[in-house]
This record gives C-alpha cells, sequence and structure tokens, in this order.
C-alpha cells in the first residue's frame, strides 16, 4: 500500500469515527444495546451461562461488565465500542 493510499484510508478511518461517535451521547437505548447493559449487570459466570445459549461470545460482554464494575454507563459502553471499530481500522492500515 502506497503513502498516498494510507493517508486516503486513514481520512476514511477518521471520517467514519466521527460520523459513529454522533449517537453516542443520546440517551435511548436500542434493544441490542439494553441486552448488552443488562448482561454488563451480571457476574462473570452468569454472563458465561447466558451467552452459552447465545450466538454472541461471552468476549465483549466480559469487558462491558468490567467497565460496568468501572462505574461505566451506557456512553462508556458505547465510546468502548467504537474504540473497537476505530482500532479494527487502523489494524488494516499497518497489515498492509
Amino acid at each position: 500500500m502506497n503513502i498516498r493510499t494510507k493517508y486516503l484510508h486513514i481520512a476514511v478511518i477518521i471520517i467514519g469515527v466521527i460520523f459513529i461517535s454522533i449517537p453516542i451521547f443520546h440517551t435511548n437505548l436500542w434493544f441490542d444495546e439494553s441486552y448488552s447493559v443488562a448482561l454488563a449487570q451480571k457476574g462473570f459466570s452468569e454472563i458465561w451461562e447466558i451467552t452459552g445459549n447465545d450466538v454472541h461470545p461471552p468476549l465483549y460482554y466480559f469487558a462491558i461488565h468490567i467497565i460496568f464494575l468501572l462505574g461505566g454507563n451506557i456512553i462508556a459502553f458505547r465510546m468502548f465500542s467504537l474504540l473497537g471499530i476505530a482500532l479494527l481500522g487502523l489494524i488494516r492500515i499497518y497489515t498492509c
């Protein structure tokens, strides 16, 4: 990947992060967010048991449970998800 393509890729990631960041600060919960928040309030063993019957892997729920234990709220959960999205975009730049 040449330098110009990398800068273009970084610009697209920055613009994407800006657009994804816009709805982070509203207080309404979507259904999937409410499910995640409900699981974040459970203990690690309960999360493991519940996600054993679910299609989603438990690692994300463990991570937001830790954020919950540190006093996090829905905005902190969304910021954590945004960080993951941005890091995935950056991984693409450095693997080429």
